[in-house]
């Protein structure tokens, strides 16, 4: 279902539960209402190609049954408790202004086939809690200013497919040797 152009604000009606996509795209959306967290998606929900700087505290209580597509925005941070978020199948958080991740973040549930990106930002370290992550499929730092990786990532499991920046490759095979089938 897609909502009509440009919306700058979300309208008072969305927030209930959806049994399919939604589509709020390519918007010019500089913020969520508060209420945004009660919303239930049954497979995807589209954010990307706002304007949004930040997320609303109740975000975390969002529950997408399929992918959620937050890219091409202008997130610099993420609501502390975002790690309680649960999103059915893939995690979009590329092409932001992203410089850290929550605390939380290593609590996020990502279901099955689960992909996470969060390429093209300009993370600069990854909390500790980064290696209690379970990614079934891809797994997309690419393109940030990582300088680190913190130990914790000797517990981080990729099934799938790990992409990291040369350096920060570098970085991972020193302080993470063995970590996600790297030997």
């Amino acid at each position: 279902m897609s909502v009509g152009y440009p919306l700058v604000c979300v309208p008072a009606d969305l927030n209930r539960r959806v049994k399919h996509d939604r589509r709020l795209n390519d918007n010019q959306l500089h913020s969520l209402p508060d209420s945004f967290g009660n919303l239930r998606v049954g497979t995807s929900l589209h954010l990307n190609g706002n304007q949004l700087r930040s997320l609303p505290d109740s975000f975390d209580y969002l529950r997408v049954g399929g992918s959620l597509h937050m890219y091409d925005n202008k997130l610099q941070s993420l609501p502390d408790s975002f790690g309680n978020l649960r999103v059915g199948c893939s995690l979009h958080l590329n092409a932001n202004q992203l410089r850290s991740l929550p605390d939380s973040f290593g609590s996020l549930h990502v279901g099955e086939g689960d992909s996470l990106y969060l390429n093209c930002n300009k993370l600069q370290s990854l909390p500790d809690s980064f290696g209690n992550l379970r990614v079934g499929d891809i797994l997309d730092l690419q393109a940030n200013r990582l300088h680190s990786l913190p130990a914790s990532c000797d517990n981080l499991r990729v099934d799938g497919s790990l992409r990291l920046d040369a350096k920060a490759e570098k970085m991972h095979l020193k302080s993470a040797k063995g970590c996600c089938g790297i030997s």
